[in-house]
């Protein structure tokens, strides 16, 4: 049986998102998402079947605070990553995670303790 916390978690990524770019807005489901990248007082935005990243005219705390209960996880001072995206964590040094893409985004040290129980708790929640 599923837990209620991963059932929310994929009830809430079926949701959708509107996105303004510079040519416009563009609305993309939660789960689309990858990972949020800062960029200085913008954020890029990967998002599955596009080409290139979205450049979003907000900060990644806007995106932490947007995706709190969506399943994404902070990983480093400038990343936001989407666990559904996650395919494995390397805790050694230097850590890491490998998204289903094969992308691989560093996980900042102090941030790893939380990054494995979080994955943990995730994974857990899925069986």
């Amino acid at each position: 049986m599923q837990n209620l916390k991963y059932t929310k978690t994929l009830e809430i990524q079926k949701n959708k998102i509107s996105l303004k770019t510079a040519d416009g807005i563009l609305v993309v489901p939660v789960y689309e998402i990858q990972y949020v990248q800062a960029y200085g007082n913008y954020t890029k935005v990967y998002v599955t079947g596009q080409m290139r990243f979205l450049l979003i005219s907000n900060t990644l705390s806007f995106f932490e605070k947007k995706f709190s209960e969506s399943g994404f996880l902070r990983i480093h001072y400038s990343l936001l990553v989407n666990a559904v995206w996650i395919k494995s964590v390397n805790l050694k040094s230097p850590p890491f995670v490998v998204l289903k893409s094969g992308i691989q985004l560093t996980v900042a040290q102090r941030r790893k303790q939380a990054v494995e129980q979080f994955m943990l708790e995730f994974t857990d929640s899925i069986k």
